[in-house]
Order: C-alpha cells, then structure tokens, then sequence
C-alpha cells in the first residue's frame, strides 16, 4: 500500500494476505492500547458503570464523562446539530428531542457520527433543557463508541432506564435495576 492510501477503507479481497495480516496486527495492538486505556484512565462509577437485573448483572455502560475521556484521547471534537430525520422517523412528537452528535478532527475532517433521541415526558419534573441535554448526551455517547469501534468494551444507555427498563412488562419486585459500580475495569478479549 502507498502511503497516500493507508487510510483508505480496504476489503479483504484488496490486499494480499501479507498485507491483511499486517493490518489485523495493527488492530490487535490499538485494541491492546485501548484496554490498557481503560483499566489505567476510566472509573468505574465515573466513567462506566453497570446495572443489575436480579443476580445478572450488564455489560459497562458508558457514561458522559468516560465518552468525554475518549474524545479527548482521539483528539477529537463534537458538535451537536438537530435530527430532523430522526425526529420525523419518531412521528414528529411534540416533546421529542433529536440530536445528531458530529466528531470532528482538529483539521475539520468528519470522522463519525451518533444519534441520540429523548423525550420531555421520560422522566418527571424535567424541563425542556433535561431532554436536549440527554438527547446530546446520548447521541456523543453513540458517537464515540461508533467512531472508537468501542462496542465490544461498552453499551450506552444503561443508566438511563427507568427501572423496568425499556422492555414494558412486568418485572418482578426483586429484578429492579440497581446501579453496581464496582472496583473492576472491563476487560474485553481482543482478538488476534
């Protein structure tokens, strides 16, 4: 590959297998550097945290200040900008609140995106400043864990189900979310 072309998105069926398997080692060691990151930078509590459902407990969530940790680790910048697609695509209710989350380069380059929707009525007492502020939250949360290709370390969210969740049926007394914010940091395996 000529230097020119590094960045370029390839396929498997581009490149040779000396080639490929240049670039799977390449993705191991930043996915190595990425754990190491982790369990050195991010707190649980803090930056992540997880919920149980009875004696099960979820995977990380990761919370605005962990997402804020990571965007300044790829050095990158986010501006948020209304979704009007997305509101459209949720019946364009009043009280619902769309954002898109844009992740900028220092040189001005798009990167990535993420998308995060919240409505005025989810939660009681908020104020139309609540909903904007989590529908950006979540749509920079979205954002990096795209961007980052971070799925496999988090899930987003979490903390902001209501007790039952999003799953409306009925859940017994002792399946209660319960917000678990232990000592450990996760650890995916990467894959080689």
């Amino acid at each position: 590959m000529k230097n020119n072309e590094k960045d370029l998105a390839i396929t498997p069926s581009e490149v040779g297998s000396k080639d490929l398997a240049g670039v799977m080692q390449d993705e191991a060691a930043k996915r190595g550097l990425i754990t190491q990151y982790i369990s050195q930078h991010m707190k649980s509590g803090t930056d992540y945290g997880t919920i149980k459902f009875g004696n099960k407990e979820s995977k990380p969530s990761l919370f605005k200040p962990g997402s804020e940790k990571f965007l300044s680790l790829f050095k990158l910048t986010a501006r948020f900008e209304k979704d009007g697609d997305t509101w459209e695509m949720a019946g364009s209710e009043h009280g619902v609140f769309a954002y898109k989350c844009v992740l900028y380069t220092s040189k001005g380059e798009v990167v990535g995106e993420g998308r995060g929707v919240s409505k005025l009525s989810e939660k009681a007492g908020w104020t139309i400043n609540n909903a904007v502020k989590i529908a950006e939250k979540r749509a920079q949360i979205d954002a990096v864990l795209r961007t980052g290709a971070l799925s496999d370390f988090f899930t987003q969210d979490l903390e902001d189900m209501a007790p039952q969740g999003y799953d409306h049926s009925p859940v017994p007394a002792n399946a209660v979310p319960v917000v678990v914010y232990d000592q450990e940091t996760p650890q995916p395996k990467v894959k080689a």
